[in-house]
């Protein structure tokens, strides 16, 4: 299904003729839909708690090329949570950690070497994608892959013919349908019709949260450290 799809579709649900500004707008809809399946929670019992899913698919990796003397980098574009770091040129493990313990080690940031840190330093001013520091600051051209939990970036106009499946699988693009169908009724006022929507937009949604955790026969994903542990390295005035 591509967004073209998604569009016509509700736009005729809504009873609505195709015009740029329509389109443009059921767009939006479909972005803020997007959005909220990627961040969905279900309640847990009956209580007022909610549980944030974590969708199996929307887990991903990457990898950044590190030059030698550049210390700073930004994430990919869609990077919602980053996990974990493999400096796949060494063959090393390289663990997360804050902004202040490089600051102590390395104050005037000139220790080079391979990756021994990576830490997260807030978003990039330009892009808004996150940002992170490697310590020391490289020495050489250096591989580095991580984990991360993705976010949804919004489409624009010259996605409307792209196959929405890299995004969201084929099982929850319904979903987008309904949502922009729903929020385009909300804003003709016709809440009753728009409330059917946003029911049958939650049902695919929970039943798809439901058999999540199914995929490969897995149970529910949690990230750990591997068992090795990092190496430590004795740093000069460290001791005494």
């Amino acid at each position: 299904m591509t967004p073209s799809t998604v569009i016509d579709i509700a736009l005729d649900n809504v009873g609505l003729g195709s015009t740029t500004d329509r389109v443009n707008r059921a767009r939006h809809y479909l972005n803020q839909t997007g959005q909220r399946i990627y961040s969905w929670s279900q309640r847990i019992g009956n209580t007022q708690r909610r549980q944030s899913i974590k969708w199996e698919w929307a887990f991903k990796e990457a990898t950044l090329s590190l030059s030698s003397g550049t210390r700073g980098y930004s994430l990919a574009a869609d990077v919602l949570q980053p996990y974990e770091y493999f400096d796949t040129t060494n063959n090393n493990w390289v663990p997360m950690d804050l902004p202040s313990t490089i600051d102590k080690w390395d104050p005037d940031e000139d220790n080079t070497g391979s990756p021994e840190r990576v830490v997260v330093t807030g978003r990039n001013a330009s892009t808004g994608y996150w940002a992170i520091d490697v310590y020391p600051t490289p020495s050489a051209t250096t591989a580095v892959r991580y984990r991360y939990y993705a976010q949804w970036v919004d489409l624009t106009s010259t996605d409307d013919s792209t196959d929405l499946n890299p995004k969201l699988p084929e099982w929850l693009q319904p979903a987008l349908i309904e949502g922009v169908t729903e929020m385009y009724l909300r804003e003709k006022v016709d809440l009753e019709n728009a409330d059917i929507h946003r029911r049958v937009k939650e049902d695919i949604i929970n039943n798809a949260a439901a058999r999540n955790y199914d995929t490969a026969g897995r149970i529910p994903l949690r990230l750990e450290r591997p068992s090795r542990r990092p190496s430590i390295s004795v740093r000069e005035g460290s001791l005494g």
